[in-house]
């Protein structure tokens, strides 16, 4: 097995075209393809499961809510994994194909007024919470930026013991 092989991670190789891990110099966020990052996280901490590096989870909440059973796989298969949630209480994406195509229609396109069955207010999902219920160490939402820090290395920390954790950050609806 040539050493092309023994690193492949199998992430992304159907769009990547080979299986060569690199070094990430850039963080790209990929959008518009609900689900994609957690399917891609699941695979890091599978490919890195017997080694010292970490998979970092960025979670839009949005796609969190389609795809929960994750937390299960991770919580199962004992896959330390670090996510962080960024938890905007909206499905940002259709909040914002909803407000554009109001504007073209001539209708109130207002932010309360499409938030109408794409935000996540009422209720309020504690993702934290959940988590905790499918054996994933929840931190709770961070509503305070001053509480970021603490509550991120605790996390790093349940992780790099070998547990799952999931950090609950309230950010701005965008």
């Amino acid at each position: 097995m040539g050493s092309r092989q023994r690193n492949a991670a199998g992430i992304g190789t159907s769009a990547l075209g080979d299986r060569r891990i690199r070094r990430v110099r850039r963080l790209r966020l990929q959008r518009d393809s609900i689900g994609y990052g957690i399917g891609a996280a699941i695979g890091g901490a599978l490919a890195y499961a017997d080694t010292d590096r970490i998979p970092i989870n960025l979670q839009f909440d949005g796609d969190l809510m389609y795809y929960l059973c994750w937390l299960c796989t991770v919580s199962h298969y004992g896959l330390p994994l670090f996510s962080v949630v960024h938890n905007n209480r909206v499905l940002y994406n259709s909040t914002e194909h909803r407000m554009r195509l109001a504007e073209y229609r001539g209708r109130d396109s207002s932010y309360e007024r499409v938030l109408i069955e794409t935000g996540l207010q009422d209720p309020v999902p504690d993702y934290a919470q959940i988590a905790d219920a499918m054996g994933v160490n929840g931190y709770r939402p961070i509503g305070n930026p001053e509480n970021v820090a603490p509550e991120l290395e605790s996390a790093w920390e349940d992780v790099k013991n070998g547990c799952p954790a999931l950090v609950d950050v309230i950010c701005q609806p965008q």
